[in-house]
Parts: structure tokens; C-alpha cells; sequence
């Protein structure tokens, strides 16, 4: 039923929404009211891992904790004025939290913190939805996942991570030649 639900009726779900976005509203509520409501326990590999084969983009921010509220109300008003526009999200957000840590380029390094995953289906230009989401999460304090869509840069991070001059020079003593460098590397870290 997981695979009917979340897969194959999401995938038409989303491609109907990207082509007639008013109708994703309505499409939403179906959603809902089809969602599954099962609660469980377990490791963590077992909860949170499934397959999905909807493709989407996505990009994700961790703020301090306490800035919740605000940032949910935000993201709101971000997807109220798209879809007065006529650009409505059919994607889900995300929010979830971690507690603080130390790791120097942890996006909860020093602060409990609250996460925002923002999605769009892969045949819509996430653009818009995407630079609004960025600007309110950073304008909160906020730190993106390095794995997703982000625009930052090593300026940025230099100020945004305590650490952040150890990892470049931890970076530099074990790849001084920059073998395992790439483009997104040389922004987020410099050259």
C-alpha cells in the first residue's frame, strides 16, 4: 500500500499539480486524507528509510530551535504568495530537530536545532519557491543540509561555523593538490 500510496499515486498527484498547479490544492486534501497514520518505534534505519521514487528537488536548512515559529510561519506566507501568483508547491515540507553537537560542520554544530526540507516536483523550476525558502532561512540563522541544493559559499561559511577554519585547514594538509575537488567544493570551501 506504501509503494501504491507514497510512490505511483504521489508521482500522478505531482504531475498533475505541475501541469494544472490549481488543482493542487484539492490534490493536497486527497493526500491527507490518505496519509498513513501509523506511529512506531525502532532504529533509526528502519523508520526512516524507504523507497521513493518521485523525483524532486530539494534543498534544507537547519535553524536554531528557537526560531521555529518563525520560520514556519514564513514559509506560510512564501507558499500563500506562490500560489496567489498561480505557482502552487504540490511538494510537502519537512521539519524535524536535532540536538546540538560538536561537529565542526554539522549543521546543529553548537545549537539545538530545527530543520526545514522544502521540495518540487523535478519537471517544476524550483527556483522561485527555493531562492524565498533561502533567503527566510538564512535571514533566521540558518545553516543547509551540504548535501541539497544550496547557494552559500566559503565567505558565508567562514562566518557561520565556529570551526570553520579548521575544516579548510584539515582540508589543505590531507588534499593540498585539490584531487577530490569539485565545483561545489571550491564554493563552500574555497579554493
Amino acid at each position: 500500500m506504501d509503494e501504491l500510496l507514497a510512490n505511483r499515486a504521489f508521482d500522478l498527484s505531482c504531475r498533475v499539480g505541475g501541469r494544472w498547479p490549481a488543482a493542487v490544492p484539492a490534490l493536497s486534501r486527497l493526500a491527507n486524507l490518505l496519509a498513513d497514520r501509523r506511529e512506531y518505534t525502532d532504529v533509526s534505519h528502519r523508520v526512516f528509510v524507504a523507497n521513493r521514487t518521485v523525483p524532486f528537488w530539494e534543498t534544507e536548512y537547519a535553524l536554531p530551535l528557537e526560531r521555529f515559529e518563525e520560520a514556519f510561519e514564513g514559509l506560510r506566507r512564501i507558499h500563500h504568495d506562490l500560489a496567489a501568483a498561480g505557482r502552487t508547491v504540490g511538494f510537502p515540507f519537512e521539519v524535524r530537530t536535532a540536538s546540538a553537537d560538536d561537529v565542526w560542520l554539522s549543521t546543529a554544530h553548537g545549537r539545538d536545532s530545527v530543520y526545514f526540507a522544502i521540495h518540487q516536483y523535478r519537471s517544476v523550476d524550483p527556483e522561485e519557491y527555493f531562492r524565498a525558502g533561502e533567503e527566510l532561512f538564512l535571514s533566521l540563522g540558518g545553516r543547509p543540509h551540504w548535501g541539497k541544493m544550496n547557494r552559500v559559499d566559503a565567505a558565508w561559511a567562514a562566518e557561520a561555523y565556529p570551526r570553520f577554519a579548521d575544516v579548510v585547514a584539515q582540508r589543505d594538509r590531507v588534499d593540498p593538490e585539490r584531487v577530490f575537488a569539485n565545483d561545489y567544493t571550491r564554493r563552500v570551501l574555497g579554493e
